[in-house]
Order: C-alpha cells, then sequence, then structure tokens
C-alpha cells in the first residue's frame, strides 16, 4: 500500500497542468477593422502569456485555410500580425464573405471575425504625368517613355498597356502600380510618334490615353539647293519669265524664310513649298544677278547666287550700202556693213544671199565686208544675222552695177570723116 504522503504528491503532480491553464493570462484576439477590401492589411493584436508562442490562421467563408503565421508574444504578452490581401479578388482561396481568424497559444485557442467585401467603384484611375510630353521633341533616339497613374481605391497593374507606333510594348517596360516605364529596346526613326496607354483599377475602371511626340536630333547641316531657272549664266529673249527653283534638307525647310532677289531687290512670289518655289516677273533687257536664301527648321542658311541675261531685241545693221541706191561703176564691187547689239552678237549666224545665192564675206567682230565681181545691172542682198539670245536680224537691200559710155570708136570714126572732107575739099581746091 502507497502511504498517504506519496498519493497526496502524485495527485498535486497530476493537477498541476490543469493549474497552470487555470492560472495562465487568458488569450485575446482582435482585428482592426471589421471589413477589409482586397488589397487592405488586416491587423492583428492580442495578449497571452509573456513570450509564449502563437500562431495565427485565416479560413475562407468555405472553412479552408488562406493564411498562416507564427510569432512569440512580448514580455508582457502582447503580439501583433498582419496578412495582406490580394488586390484580385478571387485569387487562389481567397473569396468574399466572412472570415474566420484562429488564435493558438498556451493550449489556448480563439476566434475572431471579418468580412471581405467587394469594392464599390466606378471611378477610372487618373493618369496623373506623361513623358515625353504630348507634342514635345526630343533629341534622342531612345527616350523613356513613363506614365504616372494612381487610383482612388486600387490599380490592377497587371492591366498596364503600352503600345508604341502601333507594336505592343508592354512586355518590355517596367510596371508598378503607380508608374510604367519603357526604353525603346532599338533606336526610333526621326520624325512623329505616337503612344497608346491604359490602364484598370481593381473594379475594372479603365483609363486610357494617346498622345504623339517627334524625334528630331540635333541639325547643322544647311538645306540644299538642287536646281533652278534661268540657268546660270543663261540668255533668254522673252521679257516675261517664270522663275522657279527646288530644294531639299535633311530635316526640313522653313517656307517662311525663302527669299529671292534680282539685282538686290525682293522678288514676290507666287508659290512657295517646302520644297520649290516659283516666280513669274517682267523684266527688261539686261544682266540679272539672283540670289536665292532659305533656311531649315533648325535655323541652318543656304544661299544660291546666280546670273541670267534677258535679251529681247534683235540686232541692227548699218551702212550706206543699205540705201538701195548705190551704183557701183565697175564690176568688182565692195561694201561693208556694221552690225551692233545690246547685249552680244552671234556673228557666226551671218548669212549674205545675193541674188538668191549665198556668198561668203569677210566677218569679225561688229562688221562685214564683202568684196567679188558682179555682172552689170541690179542686184538684190539679203542678210541676216541673231543675238547671242537668238533674236533675228533681217534685211534686203540693191544696188546696181553700170559702167561709163565707150566713146573712142565715135572719136576714130569723126576724125576719119573729118580726115576725108578735107582731103576731097583739097582735091576739089586743085581741080
Amino acid at each position: 500500500m502507497f502511504s498517504r504522503k506519496f498519493c497526496l504528491i502524485m495527485a498535486l503532480m497530476m493537477l498541476m497542468p490543469f493549474t497552470n491553464a487555470l492560472y495562465a493570462s487568458p488569450l485575446t484576439i482582435t482585428t482592426d477593422k471589421q471589413t477589409y477590401y482586397p488589397g487592405d492589411v488586416i491587423y492583428i493584436s492580442g495578449t497571452t502569456e509573456p513570450n509564449s508562442d502563437i500562431t495565427i490562421q485565416l479560413y475562407n467563408p468555405s472553412g479552408t485555410m488562406v493564411d498562416i503565421d507564427y510569432k512569440v508574444s512580448s514580455a508582457n504578452g502582447y503580439y501583433s500580425i498582419s496578412f495582406k490581401i490580394p488586390l484580385k479578388i478571387p485569387t487562389g482561396s481567397w473569396t468574399y464573405g466572412t472570415y474566420t481568424v484562429r488564435a493558438y497559444s498556451v493550449g489556448q485557442i480563439k476566434n475572431t471575425t471579418f468580412t471581405l467585401s467587394a469594392i464599390t467603384d466606378s471611378t477610372p484611375p487618373t493618369i496623373t504625368s506623361i513623358s515625353p510630353g504630348e507634342g514635345s521633341t526630343v533629341s534622342v533616339l531612345n527616350p523613356i517613355i513613363s506614365i504616372i497613374y494612381s487610383d482612388d481605391i486600387a490599380i490592377d497593374f497587371s492591366t498596364v498597356k503600352i503600345v508604341l507606333d502601333g507594336t505592343d510594348v508592354t512586355s518590355d517596360a517596367t510596371i508598378t502600380s503607380t508608374r510604367a516605364d519603357y526604353i525603346p529596346v532599338t533606336d526610333l526613326s526621326e520624325g512623329p510618334h505616337t503612344v497608346y496607354f491604359e490602364v484598370k483599377d481593381l473594379s475594372g475602371n479603365k483609363a486610357s490615353k494617346t498622345w504623339n511626340f517627334t524625334v528630331s536630333l540635333p541639325d547643322f547641316l544647311p538645306p540644299v539647293i538642287s536646281s533652278f531657272y534661268p540657268p546660270n549664266g543663261s540668255i533668254l529673249n522673252i521679257r516675261t519669265i517664270t522663275i522657279n527653283a527646288t530644294y531639299s534638307d535633311n530635316k526640313a525647310v522653313d517656307p517662311y524664310s525663302v527669299t529671292l532677289k534680282l539685282n538686290d531687290s525682293a522678288v514676290n512670289m507666287s508659290s512657295i513649298t517646302p520644297t520649290s518655289l516659283t516666280a513669274s516677273v517682267n523684266l527688261t533687257d539686261g544682266v540679272y544677278l539672283a540670289t536665292l536664301s532659305l533656311m531649315d527648321t533648325s535655323g541652318n542658311m543656304a544661299t544660291m547666287n546666280w546670273t541670267f541675261t534677258i535679251d529681247a531685241t534683235p540686232p541692227t545693221f548699218s551702212g550706206n550700202i543699205l540705201n538701195n541706191n548705190t551704183v557701183f561703176q565697175s564690176k568688182e564691187v565692195n561694201f561693208t556693213i556694221s552690225v551692233s547689239d545690246n547685249i552680244a552678237l552671234n556673228m557666226s549666224s551671218f548669212s549674205m544671199k545675193i541674188d538668191g545665192a549665198s556668198v561668203t564675206p569677210s566677218i569679225n567682230a561688229t562688221s562685214v565686208a564683202y568684196s567679188g565681181t558682179l555682172s552689170e545691172g541690179s542686184h538684190t542682198v539679203v542678210i541676216s544675222v541673231m543675238d547671242m539670245a537668238g533674236n533675228l536680224a533681217s534685211k534686203a537691200f540693191t544696188f546696181s552695177v553700170a559702167l561709163p559710155s565707150n566713146y573712142t570708136i565715135y572719136i576714130i570714126v569723126a576724125v576719119i570723116v573729118a580726115v576725108i572732107a578735107v582731103a576731097i575739099i583739097f582735091i576739089l581746091k586743085r581741080v
């Protein structure tokens, strides 16, 4: 038989665990709110035995555990723990409804509940900033495209979409809940580019924006004047002409910068475009210096100078032979004709015909000389010449060849008759 003392000790040892539980600090648990929404943080706190392990479990409305965490209480028995609700519901076992929060510590169990509700939201996100700015010009080929956005509840940044010049580049972008950044993986071409961006909040409300920007590298090259009319050094035989020119630039010519001058006087142009100009002018005979100046949109200037001549006046002839009353008393005919022009003669074009037959006179810079043997009688001469502008001058005139009369035979006859008469008279006197 066991002694009474032994039995008492054994009984006390068997009751000790229950005594500890009886006198342990009570386990408490509470949440910071009763209702939560997707993306919220659940803050759970309470008390238990100092420096004790505590396990917190979350159960969805179907009784499935969706999360668990462990803590050690502080020296005064306080603990706190938090859980993040996913932004998108449903996600995994997270659904809408009433959740149970269960705490385990020092043999005690405590429960509390909260409700996970859907967000009632009809307001779309706000796009607060874009870069490059709308309508702006950047001087690099790979500008950073950035969009900053926000929402009154929460952004679903998995819905972000970035389209550059019709190509979806979202997969190459860096995306967070507040911004998206994209650096082109290949250099952009110079010129305009279009960006489309969209994002939704957790309620599916969508915000979108389309904008344009331009890539333009620094430009130090002046425009190129590729052609112009009239050509340099040309001579025209009309006084009303159309001046035109074409030009180009690696960027663009500023049409408002185009000026045209003739002999330092401004010309009113009938048409100016970024690639050409046209001007109709009425001019007098003379030499003209044309000056064309223009700039590109970067301020680089190009200037072209050239000359042309207007000559609409034909050459003129002068000389006594042209008076139509010249008589040559010898078959050896010689005459000279002077030729002049207000600009420049083309003496190689000179032509002379006498009685329809071409002849070749002696030609120098401003005159021609004819020397030849012609028959007695009237002769018709036709001459023509052009100047360097192609103006033609022609003239017809006549002259005659008339030899002096021959009286020698008459004198001889008269002498013979006189001698015969004297002889007859002498004979008659002798008889």
